[in-house]
């Protein structure tokens, strides 16, 4: 799971905007959970994903909290202290925090997708 996230081989939107036969302008591969949940429209990144989305925060707390102290702007270098780690801890507990929040991101685009598809049903004629 570490190696996917590092190699950006994740799904994220992000990544998954750019693959697509016409690809998705950078603004608007956006994170679900915020934009309907939160009514925040943000870029669906690695940063984001691992340190940001309050989709995440208990797992976040959970696995990450030892590794990073303050939220300042020395939080991207954080960010990538914590995946280039070599501290077997560190490892495992990005492992765990990755493997279940990418279980909790899939409830998240199920739950949107039938939501979606609930309000866009129409009566027939």
């Amino acid at each position: 799971m570490i190696a996917k996230f590092r190699c950006s081989s994740h799904g994220l939107a992000i990544e998954t905007g750019i693959h697509c036969q016409n690809v998705i302008p950078k603004k608007e591969r956006i994170c679900l959970y915020c934009t309907k949940f939160q009514n925040n429209y943000v870029t669906e990144c690695d940063f984001h994903f691992l340190m940001q989305c309050p989709a995440y925060n208990d797992l976040r707390n959970k696995y990450l909290s030892t590794f990073f102290t303050e939220i300042s702007s020395k939080l991207y270098i954080s960010t990538y202290m914590i995946l280039k780690s070599r501290n077997e801890t560190c490892i495992k507990a990005v492992g765990l925090f990755l493997q279940y929040a990418f279980i909790v991101r899939r409830n998240i685009i199920a739950l949107v997708y039938y939501i979606f598809t609930c309000t866009t049903i129409t009566k027939p004629l």
